[in-house]
C-alpha cells in the first residue's frame, strides 16, 4: 500500500494522497506544493503557491478541486488541472495564519479556521 517513498530537503508539514488521479501532493514550510505521480513513482510538479508554510492541503471528492491553507494567511482554492498557471480560483484572506481548510462531506462546503475563528465559505 505504501510503496512510493518521497524524501525531500525541505520540511514536508502537510499531505494529501488522491486515490482518482493517483497524486500526492505534499505541501512545504517554504509554500512550495510538490506533486508526485504514484504510477510512475517521479515528481511531476513543484508550484510555488503560498508565501509561507502550508499548513493543510485537502481535495474535494466530487471535483477536481484542492483547497490549501497557510501561515501567509490565505486559504486558497485551486483547480487541480491547471496549478501549472499558478493561479487560484478563489483566496480568502484571515489576517492572520490558516490552521486548517477542509471541504464539507458533501464537497460543497470549505470550513476555513485560524486561532479562536471558525469560517464557512459557501458555494
Amino acid at each position: 500500500m505504501f510503496d512510493l517513498k518521497y524524501f525531500s530537503e525541505e520540511d514536508s508539514c502537510s499531505a494529501i494522497c488522491s486515490c482518482n488521479v493517483n497524486s500526492l501532493y505534499v505541501g512545504a514550510d517554504n509554500g512550495f506544493l510538490t506533486m508526485l505521480d504514484r504510477r510512475q513513482k517521479k515528481f511531476t510538479k513543484r508550484l510555488n503557491i503560498h508565501d509561507k508554510r502550508i499548513n493543510t492541503i485537502d481535495l474535494n471528492r466530487n471535483s477536481w478541486l484542492m483547497v490549501t491553507s497557510s501561515t501567509d494567511a490565505t486559504a486558497k482554492v485551486w483547480d487541480v488541472r491547471k496549478l501549472n498557471e499558478g493561479l487560484s480560483i478563489s483566496k480568502l484572506e484571515h489576517g492572520r495564519a490558516v490552521d486548517s481548510a477542509h471541504f464539507s462531506p458533501s464537497g460543497n462546503k470549505i470550513a476555513t479556521c485560524r486561532f479562536l475563528l471558525l469560517s464557512l465559505i459557501l458555494s
